[in-house]
């Protein structure tokens, strides 16, 4: 299944440089040891720089903490900024509404560098965002009432379009739980 799995990593803030060359240099190595499934389709890499983050309502985890939080999912949204249009003005567009999540965190990407890994494809920056939705609950169970709507609230607003949005449930370290189920 396109989309099956995704890794999220924090990057302490200056240290983006730092870790762009780290990984780029430890995916190299991979590469040539024959460590990598080269058969999987490689949809997404990328470095994004914190741009802000929300909190539903009650809600006071910071961001930082969500990786630790264990929750059950996340709803991923790679949007586009349309012309003429901000980053501020994708934010206004959800930030008239409550957060549909516990909390959900902005970015923006920051180009990879040039000698990474040749499946690694090349993300536009500039006029992308990314949205990471973090849930309380199984976000397939609350999809329909929480994040459907989202892609069509931007495209509705004329500020940008939703390119790809997706639901994404938390694994179980050590286990193969859900393997089963992707088709």
């Amino acid at each position: 299944m396109t989309g099956s799995y995704l890794a999220i990593y924090w990057v302490l803030d200056d240290h983006h440089e730092d870790w762009n060359q780290w990984a780029v240099e430890q995916v190299n190595w991979l590469h040539e040891n024959d460590r990598m499934f080269v058969e999987r389709d490689h949809i997404h890499t990328a470095l994004y720089r914190y741009a802000g983050e929300r909190n539903a309502p009650g809600s006071n985890t910071p961001i930082e903490l969500a990786l630790d939080r264990g929750y059950p999912g996340i709803v991923v949204m790679i949007g586009e900024i349309a012309d003429g249009a901000t980053l501020d003005d994708i934010e206004d567009v959800f930030g008239a509404q409550a957060c549909p999540s516990d909390v959900m965190v902005s970015a923006t990407p920051i180009p990879l560098l040039g000698n990474r890994p040749a499946d690694v494809p090349e993300q536009p920056v500039g006029s992308r965002f990314l949205h990471v939705y973090f849930s309380n609950e199984n976000p397939l169970e609350v999809w329909d009432e929480r994040y459907a709507e989202l892609p069509s609230a931007l495209e509705r607003s004329g500020r940008g379009r939703a390119l790809f949005t997706s639901p994404f449930l938390a694994t179980i370290p050590g286990t193969d739980t859900y393997v089963d189920q992707l088709w």
